[in-house]
Parts: structure tokens; sequence; C-alpha cells
């Protein structure tokens, strides 16, 4: 039962750091085209 809620929670924590680590990619892309965009003539 106790490995059980291990691998639960060991599960659940990778869905947020992908989660997290997505949203902060998406962001930096972001951040990336508008330099860009800033940095053009």
């Amino acid at each position: 039962m106790e490995e059980e809620l291990v691998w639960t929670k060991r599960h659940w924590a990778k869905q947020i750091v992908g989660e997290f680590l997505e949203r902060k990619q998406h962001v930096a892309e972001i951040c990336v085209q508008s330099c860009l965009r800033e940095s053009r003539p």
C-alpha cells in the first residue's frame, strides 16, 4: 500500500514538473519572438 502511495506521489510530481516546464518553454518562446521582432529595423 505504501509503495503505491509513493509511486502515486512521484507520478503526480512528474506531471506538475512537466506542465511547469512546458509553460516555461512556451513563455520563453514568446519572449524570444518578441525580442527578435523588436531588434529588426
